[in-house]
């Protein structure tokens, strides 16, 4: 699992046009464009299968996978706007089959600016977790207005398997 592995990504211009391209079909914040970085990088390379749909960002054999990058201590699953929430919409792409796994990761990018090319960024992987068992796992309450629950960092690294523990 290439994925599990550190990796070293040079920002090309193809990239940053891709993540503008997706910033404005999906009324994206511009910098959230950025945090397709992994994703695209290991489709580009053949590391990895495309999506089928939006509610994974690769596959890789059986697995349907959802790249989250952690910058702090836990995985915040944010608030939707609208009548669903984000917790019944990962329990339904659970169920459907469409998600089965997130790969947790962290990254040196400055996260202040967008990604330029000749940028360089570096992806530490943390873990490959069973979505059920992220969901599961959620913390929902939680003082911040944008949050809907959370998991905190530790307890993914205890549930997620790492790149020793799979090969």
């Amino acid at each position: 699992m290439k994925y599990l592995e550190p990796h070293t990504i040079n920002v090309t211009e193809k990239f940053c046009n891709y993540a503008k391209a997706h910033v404005q079909r999906l009324g994206w914040k511009p910098i959230n464009g950025d945090s397709l970085l992994f994703e695209w990088y290991l489709i580009t390379n053949k590391m990895v299968q495309k999506p089928l749909n939006w509610r994974h960002d690769f596959i890789d054999g059986d697995k349907f996978i959802d790249v989250k990058e952690i910058r702090s201590k836990w995985f915040n699953i944010d608030r939707l706007r609208g009548p669903q929430t984000k917790m019944a919409q990962l329990r339904e792409s659970i169920t459907s089959g469409n998600l089965t796994h997130f790969l947790f990761y962290h990254t040196d990018k400055n996260h202040g600016r967008l990604l330029v090319p000749g940028d360089v960024v570096n992806i530490t992987p943390i873990c490959l977790a069973k979505a059920r068992n992220v969901v599961k796992s959620a913390t929902k309450s939680t003082p911040d207005k944008d949050t809907e629950a959370f998991v905190p960092l530790e307890t993914l690294k205890v549930i997620g398997e790492t790149l020793e523990q799979v090969s």
